[in-house]
């Protein structure tokens, strides 16, 4: 795999070909330490092998305590799955929910078949089948970003919350 930390959010418009498990984390953690405001994540289940990794979660809990204005919206294919599992995402989720907001995709959705990323609007990670690894990476594709933002905005207007996401923290 190419050396990712070279790389600058918002300078580098190069693909970055990923297709492995290890590869997605390593490109999803970069991403994230770097953005500034927004990270959305469009995903069937948050796949456990990148989401619910120790350095994607501290990645996302620093993230959004490092700026009140900074926010992360997941929107959920199959909110079920992702429940049982007991992920590590959802619990930070609950913990910070003035910062990170999860949604399960409306039903029409269903028929999407890739997972994103976006940070800041500027770069991406997008797997054209969500359930496996091939993918790119992309550190400044405005063009593309925009448009997958733009895919996800329509979908989070459409989504509905979950009260198993935001159970209250006592």
């Amino acid at each position: 795999m190419t050396d990712i930390s070279k790389y600058i959010l918002g300078e580098h418009n190069q693909n970055i070909e990923l297709s492995t498990s290890a590869e997605n984390l390593t490109a999803a953690v970069a991403l994230i330490h770097q953005a500034r405001k927004t990270i959305d994540i469009y995903s069937h289940v948050l796949d456990p092998k990148v989401f619910n990794q120790s350095t994607c979660i501290e990645a996302l809990k620093n993230f959004v305590l490092k700026s009140p204005y900074s926010r992360i919206r997941i929107l959920i294919r199959s909110p079920q799955n992702t429940l049982r599992s007991g992920h590590r995402l959802i619990l930070l989720a609950r913990h910070l929910s003035s910062y990170i907001a999860i949604r399960a995709a409306n039903e029409e959705y269903s028929h999407d078949q890739d997972a994103f990323l976006i940070a800041d609007q500027r770069g991406m990670i997008q797997l054209q089948e969500g359930d496996r690894y091939d993918g790119i990476c992309n550190f400044n594709n405005p063009e593309l970003s925009v448009e997958l933002s733009n895919r996800f905005e329509n979908a989070w207007n459409h989504s509905s919350e979950n009260t198993e996401f935001r159970q209250l923290v006592i």
